[in-house]
This record gives structure tokens, sequence and C-alpha cells, in this order.
């Protein structure tokens, strides 16, 4: 332990100590300006996520000033809570922390700083714009025929549907990310393909660090203790559902190709 320590973490945290401090105050300012900005000053994610979900889930949206993107037939609003800002952040953490020691010295390391802001952008459009099309259609359909099981709510269907739709997200980011940085890696593995475990386990660790661990080590969830202690149940508990499906078929696939060779 102490040798692996030794011999690749100190390194790459003395190489890349100041690209990582830029990032986190980069996060920082994120998360600050998610907390007071309204929906005129967030149109430049809120407008392309209304659009997307729009068209994924055959809706129309209109700007409401202040307010959002409304749709006044099915009375639904994607306010600047709904702008998806968090799993912009999330998703540059994960791409900044996983891989940016990959790259060489320089420009390089500038370049994909700025890459990975970019490519969260896109990936935050675009799970967040699913994940709100899917949140509109579910729960007419399942909510209909689950009278018998009180723990499906509104709520949690809502949390589960954002778990699947972002922790899907995130590994095909990671997939992707990975892929990219390739070209730029000179002593690391490349290419984790989603049939490997490591392309399912780092995003979910990301994920809960983001929803549950900072919470956690802020004393947020001191303001509603039973509520987040509900939330983090619900929260791991889709998490598992999902890396057991992953697993499942990272099995049968391995299953399928050894039956090939």
């Amino acid at each position: 332990m102490k040798k692996f320590f030794g011999s690749h973490i100190v390194p790459i945290l003395r190489s890349n100590a100041g690209y990582y401090l830029a990032g986190a105050f980069l996060i920082l300012g994120l998360k600050c300006y998610s907390q007071t900005a309204n929906a005129d000053s967030l149109r430049w994610i809120l407008a392309p996520t209304a659009w997307w979900a729009g068209f994924f889930g055959g809706l129309s949206f209109e700007y409401l000033p202040e307010a959002g993107y409304v749709n006044h037939s099915i009375k639904f609003l994607i306010a600047p809570s709904c702008a998806g800002l968090r799993f912009l952040t999330l998703s540059f953490a994960m791409l900044l922390f996983s891989f940016l020691h990959r790259t060489a010295r320089g420009a390089k390391k500038i370049a994909w700083v700025s890459f990975s802001l970019l490519l969260s952008y896109v990936t935050a459009v675009f799970a967040n714009g699913i994940r709100i099309a899917l949140s509109i259609h579910l729960p007419p359909l399942l909510l209909r025929h689950s009278s018998g099981a009180g723990w499906l709510t509104h709520e949690s269907l809502h949390t589960m549907t954002g778990v699947f739709t972002y922790l899907t997200a995130l590994a095909l980011l990671y997939r992707t990310a990975d892929l990219l940085s390739g070209h730029l890696c000179f002593s690391f593995p490349r290419e984790v393909p989603l049939q490997s475990a490591r392309a399912w386990l780092l995003p979910v660790f990301w994920y809960l660090f983001f929803l549950l661990g900072i919470p956690l080590m802020t004393g947020s969830w001191l303001r509603d203790p039973a509520g987040f202690a509900g939330y983090a149940l619900l929260l791991l508990l889709a998490c598992c559902a999902l890396l057991l499906l992953a697993s499942v078929g990272i099995l049968l696939l391995r299953l399928y190709k050894g039956k090939l060779s």
C-alpha cells in the first residue's frame, strides 16, 4: 500500500495540483451560481434542455420569463431547479479527476479541462432532457397500476428515474472520455469497455459522492435528517438495482462471447 501511494498517487497530485485546484474552484463557482441564478440567466442550459425534452417526449414548451419553460396542457414547468447544473458539475468532476492525470503537461491539460466542461454540458442537456420526458410519461403509466405498492409514489419514481437516467449517462460519458483521452494517454490503461465493472463503479462513486457524500460532509442533511435518510436509502437501493442489472448484462455478454470464441 505504501509503495502504491508513494509511486503513483503522490506524483500525480504533485503534477496536477494546480489543475485540480482550479477545477475545484470552478465546481464551487458553478454550485454557488446554481443556487442564485434565475430562469433568465439559465437559458443557456434550460433552452436546449427544454427543446430536447420536448423532442424526445413528443411535447412542446414555451418560455415563461423568470419561471422557466412550461407546457400548459400538462401543467409541467422546467424550472431553474431542473436545469441540471448539479449533474453538469458532477460530470465535470468525474472527467477532471478521473482523466486529467493521463494527459501530458501544459496545453493538453488545459485543453482537457476545457473539453471536459464542454462534454459535461452536452451530457447534462442530453441526460436531463431524457429524465424530464420520462418524468412526464412514466408516472401515468406506472402509478396507475401500483395501488398496492405504497412505496411507489411520485417522489420515489422521480428519484429512481433520475438515478437510472443519470448513472447510465455517466457510464456512457466515462466510456466516451476513456476513448477520447486515449489519444493523450502515455502510461495509463485506456479504453475501458462498458462490460467492465470499472465503467460502472466509478460513475456510481461520483454520483453518490455528490448526492450523499457532500451533504454529509457539509452538514446540510441536518436540516431534514428523516427526509435525507429516506432519500439516501432509496438512492442506494436504486444504485444497487442498476449495478445488478449491469452485472447481469456483463455476465451474459461474456458468456455469449465465450461461446463464439
